[in-house]
């Protein structure tokens, strides 16, 4: 699970980082350059290979909380990424100023309220490990 959202969470900020690039490619190169549409080539692969860590990531969620290997409820599965990932639809009716950072920023703030949750529903509770009976 941490792997899974370390390497997510690395294509993101990869992702992210384009803007800077993609800035500089449009001022000097023009739009139709070839700087600019291998930039959006590497975006479109960077979303590409992050959609399947999304689902992982997920999946093994769901497994974790289910078998109560998480520690925290299980509501928590249909709070993120079933219900919560999906209300960026009515994000189009906020209205224009706020519209833009809601949406290019949503989720971000899903991953603040995901981990708000965590925080807030954790049980504490002892784990048994082999390697402990071992020693």
């Amino acid at each position: 699970m941490l792997a899974s959202i370390y390497i997510e969470e690395l294509l993101m900020l990869l992702q992210h980082g384009i803007g800077g690039p993609m800035g500089f490619a449009l001022r000097f190169c023009g739009h139709n350059s070839d700087a600019v549409s291998q930039i959006l080539r590497l975006d479109s692969l960077l979303i590409t290979l992050m959609t399947p860590l999304a689902y992982i990531k997920a999946a093994i969620w769901i497994f974790l909380t289910l078998g109560k290997k998480a520690g925290v409820p299980r509501w928590t599965i249909l709070f993120y990424p079933l219900l919560t990932g999906r209300l960026d639809f009515a994000l189009v009716y906020v209205p224009a100023p706020l519209s833009l950072p809601l949406y290019d920023g949503w989720w971000n703030i899903i991953d603040i309220i995901w981990f708000a949750v965590l925080a807030l529903t954790y049980m504490n509770q002892e784990v048994e490990s082999s390697m402990v009976k071992s020693a």
